[in-house]
Formats: structure tokens, sequence, C-alpha cells
């Protein structure tokens, strides 16, 4: 398939939640409920666990194929004001991508670039 007939075959859809909502919890709930419906849906969802004095939420993505996590936060201590996030775990994860693209899938969740990475922020 040529790129062209790649990019005019694909549909993106969004999820709108409510401003307070959880925008994390929202998109892995959907692509869940779709996958019980029996659609193939490959990607990637972000869980972040709470945070502790020690460090901000660890971040981690889960594949909704294998449920493989890749840990994609560092623990750099409170008093870091870096971005915490392991850009080599991240490119690691991103092979699930790679290979949702490469398979006949229903849905793909691409689910780690928000607003401040889009800004170079993130």
């Amino acid at each position: 398939m040529s790129e062209e007939e790649f990019l005019t075959s694909v549909k993106i859809g969004v999820v709108v939640r409510p401003p307070d909502g959880d925008a994390l919890d929202c998109l892995e709930g959907f692509a869940r409920i779709i996958q019980g419906q029996g659609y193939l849906v490959r990607g990637l969802v972000q869980r972040n666990a709470p945070s502790t004095p020690a460090c901000a939420c660890a971040m981690t993505l889960v594949d909704l194929s294998s449920n493989r996590q890749f840990q994609i936060s560092q623990d750099l201590g409170a008093g870091s004001t870096c971005c915490r996030v392991d850009t080599s775990a991240v490119a690691e994860a991103s092979s699930v991508l790679r290979q949702a693209l490469a398979c006949e899938s229903d849905l793909i969740v691409v689910n780690k670039f928000g607003k401040l990475e889009a800004q170079g922020l993130g």
C-alpha cells in the first residue's frame, strides 16, 4: 500500500471527556469496551501510579493486545525539575504501534502524544 493510499484509508477518531474527567482512564475504558465487543484493538494506553513524596507518579504504557507494560518514567527524586520521561522506553514501546500498523486492526490507540509533547515541553 502506498503512503497516499494509506493516508486516505485512515480514519481518525477522538474520545471527548469532561474537563474534570480522567483522560487516561476514559481512553483505556473505551478501548477495553470495544475489545469486549469483539473488535481487534491494538496500540498503547497510559497508566499512572499515584504520586509519592519521593517522586511524581510513575507512568506506564500498556500494550492493549498483550498487556505488556513499558515503564516510561524515571525516578529522578523529589527535587528534580527535569523531564522524567524515559525516551528509550517510549522508543521501545513504539514497536507496538509499528506492529499495529503492519497488522490487521479495527482500532489503533495512540496515547502518549499530548499537548505538552506536541509543544515540545513534555
